[in-house]
């Protein structure tokens, strides 16, 4: 580069005067051309968070319409009763947060159906009401003014539908929309605040909370209210502040922005300091200039007025260039440096906005965008369209076990794989946690999506490591097509979710297209994951006892502790479908620590009232086992009842070898040396070899009654089972035999020299007062 000479040496050489002049002028237009960008940036990015915020809560508001016509389609097909719409209502209220209740008016005006119901509303006349008389009179659905609800004492909404001659009516809980604001306020800052409004302009959120339950309306509101008729929003200075205003359209509410006028100036403050300087230095220094020297001064502000019309443009390329005098080259670079901030700042505000930092994929926010621009596109050529959602089986068993930075990275080399799979066909994106999208448009058949759907699970064939350690995966698809499946954005991507579900429902690792009997499937699971959070403590669940005798006397061995569960809805719950959403929810934790210390409390119970000492059988999880401080768990319980350790025994599957063998093998170890006894259940139903046995740590060995049950019509089964039980005896282990229910088996157990059996021709499951009563039966036969 050229060295630059001192601008010292060369004014005094200049005529002051010509050159002065001409600096001052264009000083004073660069100023203000940079003013006016500053002030078009600064609009643009409200713009853009206003119009951001406005969408979001546009489609928070759109849920309750579509819980409405989820309603308004059932009645349509009449399919529940007026018992069962009761029920159903109930389920909707209480699986939707944002719902404080639901009405379904009839056609003279009278509430025929209600969730949470009320004997005193039900009937009531809503004639006189407001939102029933304007949902009477329009077709699309109606959105009130806000109000404090008198249940929660939060900012409420009715909205309200007319369809055929009945009206629909939900009313809405603003709470977490209330709080918007403040929670914004903490990523803004003091400089920007964030307000939003109905259409009166009473504050629904405002970061100082009491003006939201004061019900205090903004002070510009008529004035926002007629700048956005004139246009599609509003934009303006108002005393020491910017505003930005959007409407949220339907509802007709609005979302503001008041930005400090000292953050917009503060950079131009900085600029005109620098450019002061800059004068005041050609002021003093100068001497005397020429028109040969007056050209090259004005040639470096030619250069920077041309740069900065140019980024009034949106031109970001070009760069100042000037190798004159040091001065100007070192104002060149400081602009320069400048639009080179403002570019990179625009362009992580896009990233923000649109792509997930962790797997660098777009995001839920590109996919609706993205997603709602397809359907039109599809819609205008009827063209067909696929939705394909998929999660990572057992991803949250990753994360408990290896923790959540390992997660995050094994997620960003998902994210790795699945921007080459996006770079061939689909956009595919990360809507969050472990689930994932990937939009197929113009599909031309079926075999389109199968294509993808298999070019997706090849991307992780391969393990995926990190830190050492390698971890498999696998994918559950749902998908759901347009316009079969549904017709809008958020429909398209709750039943390709809900499809998801359906998957992992049926084994994990399948893909399952969308049908309409999977939303009542979904909601049973998600009503029974909720209502097993409040189970323990409804004394909903409990113990029943199924015992276990010695194979050739029938003598008692012990009993096995299964647990049962009566919902007050859906009564008895099946082991097999709930201890399953227990897990996946985690909950098993907490169920499990119950069941083992009802079963320690239960065991002291019965060795205390018989002569003779039982063992219990207690069932574990492979999340409980590798949980911190399940050995500490079973320690507290085995000295809190004062129990022989020696007759607790764990029964746990062969799944508890799956992720790490040794981690395993030391907890097992570390029960065997507190003195309880370890249990292998269901043996011959998992992945093990036999020879594994020879490294585990375990005293028992439990044939799986499938087998039990088969080997009265497969010889071979009676060979296996023969077998199993004489390699089991010379390794040392006990053998009780499952499933065992005439006694052509137990007869077959004894033959093989079985140590133990259960089953129902022994004892069915017993609750703790019939085990007392067969307890007192076997004494007297024995006596």
């Amino acid at each position: 580069m050229k060295k630059s000479r001192k601008l010292r040496d060369y004014i005094i050489r200049s005529n002051i005067l010509a050159v002065l002049l001409p600096i001052l002028m264009v000083g004073l237009l660069v100023v203000s051309i940079i003013i006016y960008y500053n002030e078009k940036e600064m609009q643009q990015k409200n713009h853009i968070i206003t119009s951001t915020i406005a969408q979001r809560i546009s489609q928070m508001l759109d849920k309750p319409i579509a819980d409405l016509k989820e309603i308004a389609d059932i009645m349509d097909r009449q399919i529940l009763s007026t018992d069962k719409t009761m029920e159903y209502l109930e389920t909707v209220v209480t699986h939707a947060d944002y719902l404080e209740g639901l009405e379904i008016i009839d056609e003279n005006g009278r509430v025929r159906y209600m969730a949470p119901f009320d004997q005193h509303l039900l009937g009531i006349s809503r004639v006189n009401q407001a939102y029933y008389q304007i949902a009477n009179r329009q077709e699309k659905a109606y959105f009130s003014t806000s109000f404090i609800s008198q249940q929660t004492g939060s900012p409420a909404l009715t909205v309200a539908m007319k369809h055929e001659s009945k009206v629909l009516v939900a009313y809405l809980n603003l709470e977490q929309i209330s709080l918007l604001s403040s929670q914004l306020s903490e990523s803004y800052g003091n400089n920007m605040l964030v307000a939003i409004t109905d259409r009166r302009g009473v504050y629904i959120s405002y970061k100082e909370l009491e003006k939201v339950y004061q019900r205090e309306m903004d002070p510009n509101i008529q004035m926002i209210r007629e700048g956005i008729q004139e246009k599609d929003f509003y934009t303006g200075k108002h005393r020491d502040h910017w505003i930005t205003a959007y409407p949220v359209e339907n509802a007709n509410w609005y979302t503001i922005v008041y930005q400090s006028v000292d953050t917009l100036y503060g950079t131009v403050k900085r600029i005109v300091f620098v450019g002061f300087l800059v004068m005041l230095i050609f002021f003093v220094l100068s001497a005397s200039i020429t028109r040969r020297n007056l050209r090259k001064i004005t040639h470096s502000f030619q250069e920077l007025l041309a740069q900065t019309k140019e980024i009034a443009r949106g031109n970001y390329e070009r760069r100042v260039q000037t190798d004159s005098f040091e001065e100007f080259h070192q104002l060149a670079e400081s602009f320069n440096i400048m639009v080179d901030k403002i570019e990179s700042r625009n362009r992580r505000l896009r990233d923000l906005a649109y792509f997930d930092p962790v797997t660098k994929l777009p995001n839920a926010s590109y996919v609706h965008d993205f997603l709602g621009k397809m359907l039109l596109k599809h819609q205008e050529a009827n063209k067909k369209l696929a939705v394909i959602y998929f999660d990572l089986d057992h991803f949250k068993r990753i994360n408990d076990t290896y923790g959540h930075t390992f997660g995050d990275e094994v997620l960003t080399q998902v994210g790795e794989r699945l921007l080459a799979e996006e770079n061939q066909s689909g956009t595919v994106a990360r809507m969050s946690g472990d689930d994932f999208v990937c939009v197929l448009p113009e599909i031309k058949d079926l075999e389109t999506v199968l294509e993808k759907i298999n070019s997706l699970r090849k991307k992780f064939a391969l393990p995926i490591s990190s830190r050492d350690t390698e971890v498999y995966l696998n994918i559950s698809f749902g998908i759901a097509l347009y316009p079969e499946h549904g017709d809008t954005v958020g429909i398209l991507l709750q039943h390709a979710d809900t499809a998801t579900s359906a998957s992992k429902k049926e084994g994990r690792n399948k893909y399952t297209f969308f049908h309409e009997s999977m939303k009542l499937d979904l909601r049973r699971k998600m009503d029974l994951e909720k209502g097993m959070r409040r189970a323990l403590e409804n004394q909903e669940m409990s113990l029943c006892y199924q015992p276990q005798v010695f194979a050739k006397t029938l003598e008692d061995r012990g009993v096995e502790a299964l647990l049962r569960w009566h919902h007050p809805v859906f009564g008895s719950v099946s082991p097999y479908e709930f201890i399953q959403v227990a897990e996946e929810s985690g909950q098993i934790l907490a169920i499990g620590e119950w069941v083992l210390s009802k079963a320690c409390e239960k065991l002291a119970s019965f060795n205390g009232r018989l002569s003779h000492k039982l063992t219990m059988s207690v069932n574990v999880s492979t999340l409980q086992l590798r949980s911190r401080g399940f050995v500490d768990m079973v320690k507290k319980y085995v000295n809190k009842y004062k129990i022989n350790p020696s007759l607790l025994e764990l029964e746990m599957t062969e799944s508890v070898f799956i992720h790490s063998f040794d981690e395993a093998v030391t907890i097992l170890n570390e029960l065997r040396g507190i003195g309880v006894k370890i249990s292998l259940d269901d043996f011959g139903t998992g992945f093990s070899s036999l020879s594994y046995l020879r490294h585990l740590p375990i005293n028992t060995l439990k044939i799986d009654k499938a087998f039990v049950q088969g080997m009265e019509t497969d010889k071979d089964t009676e060979v296996m089972i023969d077998s199993v039980i004489t390699m089991a005896h010379n390794m040392n282990l006990d053998v009780i035999a499952e499933g065992v229910e005439n006694e052509g088996q137990l007869q077959a157990m004894e033959h093989f020299d079985c140590d133990m059996v259960q089953g129902y021709y022994i004892s069915r499951p017993l609750t703790e007062e019939m085990l007392g009563k067969y307890f007192e039966k076997k004494n007297d036969e024995n006596s």
